[in-house]
């Protein structure tokens, strides 16, 4: 597996999933409160539609015979390791909340990681 580098605006796009139709210019996130009648419960249901159908997207594009490997977002790769490019700041502005697994999801990625190290030794340099 290959690791690349992307200019920010490179990429896979973050595609609306769920079913909603935007018009242009439309808020996805006004829309999406809209179709659901600004119900909590509809709302989740609606978002999960969409993540099941994201996640199967991503799992076919990831095991496809033609990937090419993973793009790194340069503006996270710069704040989670500021040595790449010392006195770097993120000057866009949004909300991003990061989200810890529970312990046992931790777990599993270092034995799968573990073993990948076992398996492929010096395999893939650090982007």
């Amino acid at each position: 597996m290959t690791v690349t580098s992307a200019p920010a605006s490179a990429g896979d796009k973050l595609e609306d999933l769920s079913g909603i139709v935007l018009k242009p210019g439309q808020n996805p996130y006004a829309a999406f409160i809209g179709a659901c009648n600004d119900d909590h419960g509809e709302i989740q249901r609606l978002y999960a539609v969409h993540r099941i159908k994201r996640n199967a997207q991503q799992k076919a594009k990831f095991l496809a015979a033609d990937f090419a490997g993973l793009v790194i977002d340069q503006h996270l790769l710069k704040l989670e390791r500021p040595d790449v490019e010392p006195g770097f700041r993120d000057e866009r502005h949004c909300l991003v909340l990061w989200a810890r697994p529970p312990i046992h999801v931790i777990c599993l990625a270092a034995k799968v990681q573990d073993m990948l190290k076992a398996a492929a030794p010096g395999g893939c340099s650090d982007a």
